[in-house]
């Protein structure tokens, strides 16, 4: 998969389309996915969460990102679909923010090229 990088970030990223959707359910949600290598887990904007009606699958202690000391989150299972390619009962979190967030539990899978002076990235299955 080859994508420009988006110029809606400052300074131009890597995101692209994904489609979530919960386990289950034909109900689709499509969102914009940040490639973010510096996330430990995937994590779905809030708003996806309420649209599909997903209930906790679980509970996970986190820190990072929502505090310096660890929080007790819901996780989610969902469908994830990127560029056709769809991932099943991937277990995510779930927070107020506007795109998606790929973490290293998804982006393990692939190898990712992201050519910087040209704006753009590619991404494949490894």
């Amino acid at each position: 998969m080859r994508f420009d990088y988006s110029h809606h970030l400052f300074p131009p990223g890597l995101v692209l389309p994904a489609f979530v959707r919960g386990l289950g359910t034909d109900d689709v949600v499509e969102v914009e996915a940040k490639v973010d290598t510096g996330a430990d887990l995937t994590v779905i904007p809030d708003s996806a969460r309420g649209q599909l009606k997903l209930k906790p699958c679980g509970y996970m202690l986190c820190r990072g990102a929502f505090d310096d000391e660890p929080q007790r989150v819901p996780t989610y299972f969902i469908e994830l679909s990127l560029d056709g390619t769809t991932y099943t009962k991937l277990e995510v979190l779930a927070r107020p923010r506007a795109t998606l967030l790929l973490g290293r539990d998804l982006l393990n899978n692939f190898i990712l090229h992201a050519n910087g002076p040209e704006e753009y990235f590619e991404i494949s299955e490894s």
